[in-house]
C-alpha cells in the first residue's frame, strides 16, 4: 500500500509539471505539497546536480604562489602556496597536492613533494612548476568504488637579479620598444622585456656575468645602440635616448663607384661608406667609428667624420653625396690576425638628438690578408723597378706585424717580408751613386731586415749571406766575415759564400787575409768552374800572395781585381713568394 500511495503521488506531481509547461523536481515538489504525515513515509532517489537540483560546482586547483611570469631574486625564499575546491566543495588537503618542479635553463634541479606552504631558495634560472591534486569521491551505494579524480595547474617563473631603464625621448619616454638581453659569454638572449607608457622598463639577469642591452623599435634609432655591462649583483639603472630615424644599407665598398665589399678593411688604407638615412629631423652631423664586440669594454676606434649636412652620404636623396671616403687609423690593435667588427654610424639632428645603427655584417679586419696583399703589391713594384715604392709598401706590411700577438704564422710572414724588403734595400744601394748619402741609408735598412730574420730563423742561410753582405758594403769585414763562415758551417758548397769571403778578406787587409781569399775563390772556383770573375780575382791575389806584384805582400791587397757583387749574382733570384 506504501509503495502504491508514492507512485501515484510522484505520477500526479510529474502530471502537474508537465501541464503547468515548467520544469521541475518531482522529488522536491512531493516534498512541497505532500502533508508531513504522508511525506514522512515516503522515500525518494537521489538526483544529480547540487543542493536543490543546481549543478554541481566544477572542481578547481590554482598555484597561488609562485605567481605566473613573476620573477624572484636569488636568494629569497619562494613560498610554493595551492588553493582549489573539489568535489563537494571541499579544499584539498595537503595530502592531495603533488608538487613538480623543473629547471628549464640555469643549474637548479628537478624536484618532486607533497603537500602545501614548501618554501625554497632556488638558483637563479628559469622554472616550470606543475601541481596535481588528486582525490577520491566516495561511492553513492554499496559496492561501487569509489571515484578517483585527478586535476593539474602550471604556470612558469623566473629567479632572476633585476635592473631597471627607461627609454627617453624628448620630454617623454617611447613605449612599446622590446629591450633584449643577451649573455655575451654564451651568445643567447636571457631575457626580453617591453617599455611602458613612460618608457620605463624592468630588466632580468639569471646571473652575474657579461650582458649586452640592446631596444630595438622598428621606424627608431638609440643612442647608445646598446649597453654593455658586467653584471655582479649590483643595482643597475641604464638609460637610452630614441629618436625617430634609422639608418639602412649601411656597407663598404673598394670604390666610390662599386659595390663590391672589400676583402678585408686594412689600416691606412681608403674605404667608401654608402648608407641612407631616414630622419624627421634633418642631421647635422655623422660619426664613423668601428667597433670590436669581441672586447670587455667597449672602446670605438672613430675613422670619420662629418660635420657639415650637406657632405652627409644618402642613397636616397639625389641632392647629397653618394658616399663617403674614410680612411683606417695607422696602427691598428687587434688580439687576432682575423677579427669580425661593426661598423657603427652615429648621427645628430638639428634637436641635438643622436642615435646609432650597425651594418648587418660584420667588417672584417683580417690582417693576415693586409699583410700578404701589401707584400704582393710590394713585389709587383720591385719587379717592375720601382724599389722606392715598393720598400716603403713592404715597411707598411711589416708595421701591421708590430699590431698583432706573436704567433707561427704570423712570424713566418713578417720573416719572409723583412727577407724581401732587405733585397729591395740592397739593391738600392747597389743602384744608388757610390757618394750619395742614400747608400748608407739603404745598406742600415738591409742590415737591419736580414737581422731580423736571423733573429727569427738562426739557421738561414740566405738571410745570414745577405746579412753579411750589408756589412761588407758599409765596410764592416769582420763580421760581414762572422756571418760567411756561419753560412758555409750550414751550407758548405753555397758557391756564393765563398766568393763574398773571398772578396772580404781581399778588401780587410788583415795579416794573412791574401792568402785566405785565394783559399776561398779556390773552393768557389770548385763549386762555380765558369765564373770568370772570380777565376780573375783568384789569380790576381794568387800573385800578391807570392810577391809577384811588389812584394808588400798584404799591404796592397787593394790591387787585386775585384769584380763588383752584380757580377757575381742577382738578388733578384733569391725573392721569396
Amino acid at each position: 500500500m506504501h509503495s502504491i500511495l508514492s507512485g501515484a503521488i510522484r505520477l500526479s506531481s510529474v502530471a502537474v509539471c508537465v501541464l503547468a509547461l515548467a520544469a521541475c523536481d518531482p522529488a522536491d515538489l512531493a516534498r512541497r505539497k505532500v502533508p508531513p504525515p504522508i511525506r514522512d513515509a515516503l522515500t525518494f532517489s537521489a538526483q544529480p546536480g547540487g543542493v536543490g537540483g543546481e549543478p554541481a560546482e566544477k572542481p578547481t586547483v590554482t598555484i597561488v604562489s609562485p605567481k605566473d611570469k613573476q620573477a624572484y631574486s636569488p636568494g629569497q625564499e619562494i613560498l610554493f602556496r595551492a588553493s582549489g575546491k573539489l568535489t563537494g566543495g571541499k579544499s584539498p588537503q595537503p595530502g592531495e597536492l603533488f608538487w613538480r618542479l623543473t629547471p628549464v635553463s640555469g643549474e637548479g634541479r628537478l624536484q618532486n613533494w607533497q603537500g602545501d606552504n614548501k618554501k625554497l631558495k632556488l638558483p637563479a634560472g628559469h622554472y616550470k612548476v606543475e601541481l596535481t591534486a588528486k582525490w577520491e569521491q566516495p561511492a553513492s551505494s554499496s559496492g561501487q568504488q569509489p571515484a578517483k579524480h585527478e586535476l593539474t595547474e602550471a604556470s612558469s617563473f623566473a629567479v632572476a637579479f633585476v635592473g631597471k631603464g627607461r627609454i627617453r625621448m624628448g620630454a617623454a619616454g617611447l613605449d612599446q620598444a622590446e629591450i633584449a638581453v643577451t649573455d655575451l659569454d654564451k651568445g643567447t638572449v636571457t631575457s626580453k622585456t617591453t617599455s611602458g607608457k613612460n618608457g620605463d622598463f624592468d630588466l632580468r639577469f639569471p646571473s652575474h656575468g657579461s650582458f649586452k642591452i640592446e631596444p630595438q623599435k622598428p621606424g627608431y634609432s638609440f643612442s647608445p645602440l646598446y649597453r654593455r655591462i658586467k653584471f655582479s649583483g649590483e643595482r643597475v639603472d641604464l638609460e637610452f635616448t630614441a629618436a625617430k630615424a634609422s639608418f639602412t644599407n649601411i656597407r663598404f665598398t673598394v670604390a666610390k663607384d662599386s659595390e663590391e665589399k672589400p676583402q678585408s678593411l686594412c689600416p691606412n688604407e681608403e674605404a667608401y661608406l654608402k648608407l641612407d638615412v631616414v630622419s624627421e629631423v634633418p642631421v647635422v652631423s655623422l660619426e664613423v667609428s668601428l667597433v670590436n664586440p669581441s672586447e670587455a669594454e667597449e672602446e670605438p676606434t672613430v675613422i670619420g667624420e662629418v660635420t657639415d649636412p650637406k657632405a652627409i652620404p644618402s642613397g636616397t636623396d639625389p641632392n647629397a653625396p653618394k658616399y663617403l671616403m674614410v680612411k683606417m687609423p695607422t696602427s691598428w690593435k687587434q688580439h687576432h690576425v682575423k677579427e669580425s667588427l661593426r661598423l657603427r654610424v652615429t648621427a645628430r639632428d638639428q634637436a641635438d638628438s643622436r642615435f646609432s645603427a650597425e651594418s648587418p655584417d660584420p667588417i672584417v679586419v683580417d690582417l693576415g690578408v693586409c699583410m700578404t696583399t701589401r707584400a704582393a703589391k710590394a713585389l709587383q713594384l720591385y719587379d717592375k723597378g720601382d724599389l722606392e715604392s715598393s720598400l716603403r709598401l713592404f715597411s707598411s706590411s711589416l708595421d701591421l706585424e708590430k699590431n698583432l700577438v706573436a704567433t707561427d704564422e704570423i712570424q713566418y710572414a713578417a720573416a719572409k717580408n723583412s727577407f724581401n724588403a732587405g733585397l729591395v734595400a740592397l739593391e738600392s744601394a747597389l743602384k744608388s751613386p757610390a757618394d750619395s748619402p742614400n747608400v748608407s741609408a739603404y745598406l742600415g735598412k738591409a742590415l737591419n731586415l736580414f737581422t731580423d730574420v736571423v733573429r727569427s730563423s738562426p739557421r738561414d742561410p740566405q738571410a745570414l749571406l745577405l746579412r753579411g753582405l750589408a756589412r761588407q758594403l758599409r765596410g764592416d769585414y769582420v763580421t760581414a766575415l762572422t756571418d760567411y763562415d756561419a753560412v758555409m758551417k750550414i751550407t758548405p758548397r753555397m758557391a756564393i759564400a765563398h766568393k763574398l769571403k773571398g772578396l772580404a778578406l781581399v778588401r780587410s787587409a788583415r795579416p794573412g787575409s791574401v792568402d785566405e781569399a785565394v783559399d776561398a775563390f779556390t773552393e768557389a772556383l770548385t763549386l762555380d768552374q765558369g765564373d770568370t770573375h772570380i777565376r780573375n780575382a783568384r789569380k790576381s791575389a794568387l800573385k800578391l800572395a807570392l810577391g809577384e806584384e811588389s812584394g808588400k805582400g798584404d799591404e796592397n791587397a787593394k790591387q787585386v781585381t775585384m769584380p763588383s757583387v752584380r757580377d757575381l749574382f742577382d738578388p733578384r733570384a733569391l725573392v721569396r713568394k
